[in-house]
């Protein structure tokens, strides 16, 4: 792994990083939760980066909030392949977050970053406004809007390589 593997679940479902918040012992899985797990191999020195969000039980919050996440990442990760540049993809990203009355909860404000061949993650571009001029083309991209609604996240992510 070259970034700690998460398992967030409940309330800390909203956190898409490492922090003083993982783990708790406040938060306890419950017999209907939602679950958020996010994991980065690599192998031979190449990265990967993938994550999904799962409802545990029968809870209608929580299936719609990952009916919803699973839907605007499968959207977002086929448009990415035909876009040009990092504001494109962020800006049309943003717009079905906000359409669907949800929230960007990176507390950078990206959607994700470029993955990287070596073990260096200062090296990585993320996909957010301050980079809206970076082309996409030739690099592979780990695409994760992680998106919310009150106390919940979910998230659904995997790498594309951008070729237009």
């Amino acid at each position: 792994m070259w970034y700690p593997m998460l398992v967030n679940f409940n309330t800390n479902s909203i956190y898409c990083t490492r922090g003083a918040h993982l783990p708790s012992d406040e938060v306890i899985l419950k017999v209907s939760d939602i679950v958020l797990v996010d994991f980065s191999p690599r192998l031979k020195g190449k990265w990967g980066d993938y994550s999904e969000t799962v409802v545990i039980g029968a809870d209608e919050r929580f299936t719609k909030l990952v009916e919803d996440a699973k839907h605007i990442f499968e959207q977002i990760y086929s448009y990415a392949e035909n876009c040009k540049t990092v504001g494109e993809l962020f800006h049309y990203c943003n717009g079905l977050i906000q359409q669907s009355d949800y929230h960007l909860l990176d507390p950078y404000g990206n959607i994700g970053h470029t993955i990287e061949d070596y073990d260096n993650h200062d090296k990585r571009i993320f996909i957010s406004p301050e980079n809206a001029n970076v082309p996409l083309k030739g690099r592979k991209w780990a695409i994760e809007p992680h998106i919310g609604l009150g106390k919940f996240g979910a998230k659904f992510e995997n790498v594309v390589t951008c070729s237009y």
